[in-house]
């Protein structure tokens, strides 16, 4: 008879197809008729089939007997089959074993007469087998697993888990030796790529038996990094199938699992599976899902039978505060937190530290019913000198012999300390803070307090207990700061620092918060020395033993004590002499105090004639803080400076190139802050460093007299000119006034646009005010298009940090979808920004920054990415940050505002250019 499904027995017969063999080979049997093979019964094996041996029993018949029955069988997906014989009973049944390894087999049977002839089951044999699906062996309860590997074994699926990617697969589970909880390795998930996509990975276990148990449970030990980011870990389960892909395959035990520790591998909570209690086959999954997130290490798995589930939890002390040599009282509740009901078990406090005497250490935890609770408390006699406002760490042991839980907790002596910050910001703003100890650029303690949402009004509070040893703050060394940093303007209006009762800080210790800008508060608070004048008012290149006097402003706190200073130059532009050992104070320098110094001369260099000023440093100290103060004295100066070229080349296209004659149109403009003496004779020569060699045709020309800012032009004639495309023709400009003679240089690049420089006079210097001095501090700037490319050099009149360089640039086009652009240059990060209105600020293209020199920054961005169908646009430049109401402390051109304040925006003072 014949079946469709499950187990059903075949016939295999061999149909008479006449004489097929002949000579000493053929196979012929005592008959007249064809000798078909014997006939093959047998009931097929139930699919899926168990990992491990498999029994095969067949019957076959032949009038001319049978000699032999035999199973081929083959692995899934290999090609080669093995033999094995089947051995006869005494009923006549042909009986074998096979081994059967997951995924499944392919199988067939044959049997021959005395005669050779041979039958299959199935018919056709080789080409059409019966496929069996092996499931892999049920692993047994209790079951372990601490992921580590034997010879031989390479992965986690040598040790019977697999994976599966449902999601964006770079980063799925694996093996790693970088941390465990025991022995060597573990399973680990990475956090991912930061602009990678969502992940969805899981891993599943072995299939486990839980046939012989009806109350389950799984635990196991976990550790994490970076929780902050982590999207989700979840726990599911399955009777039905390996594979969590599978739509309804698998359900959530917990689909969102608590964050695990990142401070070492702690156990999971225990998780009840008696659900499935009876299952043979069950298999369980650990997903990770997110985008970037989290790391997270499992190790040492366990399915056992359900037990007692008995933590700690710390409720608080009595009294509070408590100081070194008094009893304290720690209150616990002994929770179990498993159906699993928990007798005799008894719990012991110790004090790892030391510290004190836990009075009656051990105790009978009351029997608790599952789910259940019931309080327990100790008494603790400290030591006379335990140190106090600080914490203590105790450790709850609780025990039945066999299985065991510890709890650590910490109690406080004395009292708590605390930052306390009270922050009020425009509407709900995303907020860093960082707490730190000593200077902020080098501080000797630092750690993020906050990273999340603050507003709009709102008091955080931080422990700063741990931190005891640095505490309380002090000037100097000992000084804390928070560098508070919102994507909101708002203000902080109360920085505190509690430590042993006492407070520091307060309200004046708070400080105003602009967007996206980093704002320092500091307890104590400092004494911020400000230079508020410098006599003499100007000078001339040349002069000698000027007596200098200047003026300071203590716009800061109190001093600790009296303040000495020195002023020293690192320039040979300025020499001082004289009183250069000051004494600025007798005693404390208050709060709005202003202080004259004098004594100190100072010299200037002849040579020092480009019209800016010659910088001192004034280093100052009460013993405890240091404050370095830029020293600026005028030096007021005509300077010549070529600001355009204009070029009537033969070639007729405007750029000079190799081989052409021009006539050259120089505007000169006086960059200087006093006016020529009368009209001026100009005369020009090819400069000895020139890499471009040229004829001046016609090399001299008359000026009028400049004022600051004023400019006329020159007109120069060359020929012969040789050089390669991207070399400069340099040429040395001589300028004679009825006294003085200037100098300045123009430069012309073969085959480009020359350069046209931004403004006339130079910007106004000492902006910046960075006491460092080595912020940005606009001189002036020149513009060009090159290569599809708009190109601004922006120069500073005083060396500037890199790692701090900070320029913003803002623009407009009529001829754009954009109502303004952004280009941003932050401590070495660039962006390129479009303004749409009701959309905010968008991704517009690509900003490349150069730094040139220690004065010098190039901005290029290309022009196609305006997207704008005129050929001119404006300006408008920004640097260091200073809060309203002037914003960037240094504007280019003066006074353009901030583009977030409406009474203080000018963009019609924005520089324009074209193309």
């Amino acid at each position: 008879m014949t079946t469709t499904t499950g187990a059903r027995r075949l016939l295999a017969v061999l149909p008479a197809l006449g004489l097929a063999a002949c000579g000493d080979d053929a196979k012929i049997d005592s008959g007249t008729g064809f000798n078909s093979g014997p006939t093959i019964e047998h009931d097929t094996l139930t699919n899926p089939q168990s990992d491990g041996t498999i029994e095969i029993r067949a019957t076959a018949t032949d009038p001319d007997g049978v000699v032999e029955v035999v199973v081929y069988h083959r692995p899934e997906g290999l090609p080669y089959w093995d033999l094995t014989q089947l051995i006869e009973g005494e009923d006549g049944e042909w009986v074998g074993e096979i081994t059967g390894v997951a995924p499944g087999f392919d199988y067939y049977l044959r049997a021959s007469d005395r005669f050779g002839a041979e039958g299959f089951l199935p018919v056709e044999g080789e080409s059409d087998p019966w496929a069996i699906t092996v499931l892999p062996a049920a692993k047994s309860v209790p079951f372990y697993e601490d992921f580590e590997l034997d010879p031989g074994e390479t992965s986690l699926y040598s040790l019977g888990w697999v994976t599966y990617a449902d999601g964006f697969a770079a980063y799925n589970w694996a093996l790693t030796s970088t941390d465990s909880a025991s022995g060597g390795s573990s399973a680990f998930h990475a956090r991912g790529a930061v602009e990678g996509e969502e992940m969805i990975d899981w891993l599943v276990s072995p299939p486990v038996d839980m046939s012989t148990s009806d109350r389950i449970q799984v635990t196991w030990q976990e550790r994490g990094a970076n929780t902050i980011s982590m999207g989700t870990h979840g726990l599911y389960i399955s009777a039905t199938s390996v594979d969590p892909t599978v739509e309804g395959s698998f359900t959530a035990v917990e689909a969102e699992l608590p964050a695990p520790s990142e401070g070492g591998f702690s156990r999971s909570a225990v998780i009840d599976l008696s659900e499935l209690a009876g299952e043979s086959q069950v298999y369980l999954a650990w997903l990770y899902q997110g985008e970037y997130g989290d790391d997270w290490y499992i190790d040492d798995v366990r399915i056992e039978a359900l037990t007692a589930d008995l933590a700690g939890t710390y409720q608080g002390q009595t009294p509070d505060p408590v100081f070194a040599g008094e009893t304290l009282t720690v209150d616990w509740t002994i929770t179990n937190s498993s159906a699993a009901s928990a007798a005799n078990f008894e719990a012991t406090l110790s004090l790892p530290d030391g510290g004190g005497t836990v009075v009656d250490p051990t105790k009978p935890v009351p029997d608790l019913e599952g789910y259940s609770s019931a309080p327990m408390s100790w008494d603790i006699e400290l030591d006379p000198d335990v140190p106090e406002d600080r914490y203590r760490s105790m450790l709850l042991t609780i025990t039945d012999g066999a299985s065991t839980w510890t709890t650590e907790d910490q109690f406080l002596v004395g009292y708590l300390s605390t930052a306390t910050f009270d922050i009020t910001v425009a509407e709900r703003a995303i907020t860093q803070i960082y707490l730190g100890v000593g200077d902020p650029a080098a501080p000797s303690l630092s750690f993020v307090a906050h990273s999340g949402y603050v507003g709009p009004a709102e008091q955080m509070v931080f422990d700063l207990t741990r931190y005891a040893d640095d505490l309380p703050p002090e000037a100097g060394p000992g000084r804390w700061f928070a560098m508070v940093q919102a994507d909101r303007d708002g203000v902080v209006s109360d920085f505190t620092i509690s430590k042993g009762g006492v407070e520091y800080g307060g309200p004046e210790s708070g400080g105003a918060l602009f967007a996206n800008q980093p704002t320092y508060l500091y307890v104590p608070r400092p004494a911020a020395p400000v230079v508020t004048s410098t006599e003499p008012t100007a000078t001339v290149p040349g002069d000698t033993d000027v007596p200098v006097t200047i003026t300071l402003s203590n716009q800061g706190a109190d001093t600790s004590g009296p303040v000495t200073g020195t002023l020293t130059s690192a320039t040979s532009d300025l020499t001082l002499t004289g009183g250069v050992a000051l004494e600025v104070t007798a005693d404390v320098w208050g709060e709005g105090e202003t202080v004259t110094l004098s004594g100190p001369l100072a010299s200037i260099a002849a040579n020092h004639t480009d019209s800016t000023p010659v910088r001192a440093t004034l280093d100052l100290t009460d013993g405890v803080d240091a404050w370095t103060v830029p020293v600026d004295i005028s030096v007021p100066w005509r300077v010549m400076a070529t600001t355009a070229a204009t070029i009537d080349d033969s070639g007729g296209d405007g750029v000079l190139n190799s081989a052409e004659s021009a006539e050259i149109e120089l505007e000169i403009a006086n960059m200087g802050d006093l006016a020529t003496i009368g009209r001026m004779d100009v005369v020009a020569v090819v400069s000895p460093l020139s890499a471009v060699t040229a004829t001046l045709d016609e090399a001299d020309d008359r000026m009028s007299s400049l004022d600051p800012g004023d400019s006329d032009s020159i007109d120069l004639e060359v020929s012969n000119v040789s050089g390669a495309p991207g070399q400069e023709l340099l040429l040395d400009l001589t300028f004679y006034d009825d006294t003085e003679v200037y100098t300045a240089t123009a430069a012309i690049p073969l085959g480009e646009l020359p350069w046209n420089t931004f403004t006339a006079p130079n910007d106004a210097t000492g902006d910046s005010v960075d006491p460092s001095g080595t912020t940005f501090d606009f001189k002036n700037g020149r513009w060009r298009t090159h290569e599809g490319n708009i190109q601004v050099i922006l120069e500073s009149s005083v060396p500037y940090d890199p790692a701090s360089l900070f320029i913003e640039t803002w623009g407009s086009t009529s001829g754009s979808g954009y109502l303004y652009y952004r280009w941003v240059y932050n401590a070495g990060v660039p962006t390129f920004q479009g303004y749409v209105n009701g959309v905010g600020w968008q991704p517009v293209g690509t900003l490349t920054v150069l730094e040139i020199t220690s004065t010098e920054v190039m901005l290029s961005w290309p022009i196609e990415e305006l997207d704008t169908i005129t050929s001119n646009m404006s300006l408008g430049f920004g640097t260091t940050w200073c809060g309203a109401p002037e914003y960037y402390c240094d504007h280019f051109p003066d006074g353009w505002g901030y583009g977030y304040d409406s009474t203080n925006f000018d963009p019609a003072r924005w520089f324009d250019i074209s193309w």
